[in-house]
């Protein structure tokens, strides 16, 4: 019943699309783009997103800049990729400010500032966007086009750890674990580097590993046992995994940016 619901919004997308109308192709796109009711088809993607993006829908532009920026149904070009996500940018879309954020930082497409990276960093930050604020926490706390001020970077880090983000709680964790722009505490760092490890994060993992002999007996052993339950945990994902796998299913894609250092 998904299925056939999926195939038929497909077609009713591409009947409004066909006519012209920009939401709707970005819509086909993003469902050629993760092969919902229909073969994942990055090259139809990226049709269907340039048909948008042409007509001025921010949405379309920033996902566009996405295929080029990692090569996915178009050949890999930083400076196309950039110049789309600058055109979303400046309608004020948050995830495109966030993109050609990390391309000044990153220096891809453009030369690299991080002056501009800020710029587009703060813009995003100021809509909400979690990702901008990590990122600004990275640029205050490596002193990036910014001067380095780790109780802002942990205040950053410490809001993007809210919402589950790995790499902030890692970052936050290694604030607590050093007493840098933060009072140093043991449990809290530990605690944060925990959030990180439940997505896998692999420094994390290092980082309570490395941890335990600084840790009061109870909660060495606390650690101790939770690292265990993770490596259980990623061994039955990874069997569960395997044998899906197997199975003849469409696969969702998605899209990562590398966070700046």
């Amino acid at each position: 019943m998904a299925e056939r619901n999926s195939k038929e919004t497909l077609e009713r997308h591409r009947l409004v699309a066909e006519r012209g109308d920009a939401e709707a192709q970005c819509r086909l796109g993003d469902m050629y783009n993760e092969g919902i009711g229909v073969e994942r088809s990055d090259a139809e993607a990226v049709k269907w997103y340039r048909m948008a993006a042409k007509q001025g829908h921010a949405g379309a532009q920033y996902k566009l800049g996405l295929m080029y920026s990692v090569g996915s149904g178009v050949s890999r070009n930083t400076r196309s990729a950039a110049g789309w996500c600058l055109k979303a940018a400046e309608q004020g879309h948050a995830e495109a400010q966030n993109a050609l954020g990390l391309l000044y930082c990153n220096g891809e497409g453009v030369q690299q500032s991080h002056q501009e990276a800020l710029k587009w960093f703060r813009m995003a930050a100021d809509q909400g966007s979690p990702a901008a604020d990590y990122q600004l926490g990275m640029m205050y706390r490596y002193g990036k086009g910014v001067e380095r001020d780790d109780a802002k970077a942990a205040k950053l880090f410490g809001g993007v750890a809210r919402f589950g983000r790995p790499h902030a709680n890692y970052e936050l964790g290694l604030m607590y674990r050093d007493g840098l722009g933060v009072a140093q505490d043991i449990a809290k760092a530990a605690g944060c580097f925990e959030m990180a490890v439940l997505w896998d994060h692999q420094e994390a993992i290092l980082a309570l590993e490395g941890m335990l002999g600084r840790m009061n007996a109870k909660g060495a052993e606390e650690t101790r046992s939770f690292l265990k339950d993770h490596e259980r945990t990623q061994k039955r994902r990874g069997a569960a995994a395997a044998k899906k796998a197997k199975r003849p299913k469409k696969a969702r894609r998605q899209y990562v940016w590398v966070k700046a250092k």
